[in-house]
């Protein structure tokens, strides 16, 4: 670890580069904190339709707001980034093979899986 780092803790970055974990803000996502109201653009572009409202309490409010993490920095192009914490809804059972209308089929190893959540991912600027 470099020198004034915690070797078993996150430590604030000064500059975005790959392996940067990037936390919400929440006054830029909670209606309550700060002022003012929350882009509803900023909301959209995580998968938000409202801001987390206070009465979900601050475990959850807190599982609703974007993580991300820097996986390319390029001066010229920017940042992008993998959103780590967002579920789809989904199960990876639910996901139909291509060409395979008959989910018994699937191999056993891969039933055990079937469970899982889906999570969003995939690069975007940031």
């Amino acid at each position: 670890h470099e020198t004034g780092t915690q070797p078993n803790g996150a430590n604030p970055a000064t500059t975005l580069e790959p392996g940067v974990v990037l936390i919400a803000n929440p006054e830029k996502f909670c209606s309550d904190f700060g002022s003012g109201s929350p882009s509803t653009s900023l909301l959209a572009k995580f998968g938000l339709t409202v801001p987390p409202p206070a009465d979900l309490g601050p475990d959850r409010r807190a599982d609703l707001l974007p993580v991300l993490m820097i996986v390319e920095q390029d001066i010229l192009r920017g940042s992008r980034a993998v959103l780590l914490n967002r579920r789809t809804g989904y199960l990876l059972g639910d996901l139909e093979a291509a060409g395979d209308d008959d989910p018994s089929t699937a191999a056993p190893m891969l039933e055990k899986f079937c469970i899982q959540p889906l999570w969003f991912g995939g690069g975007d600027n940031v």
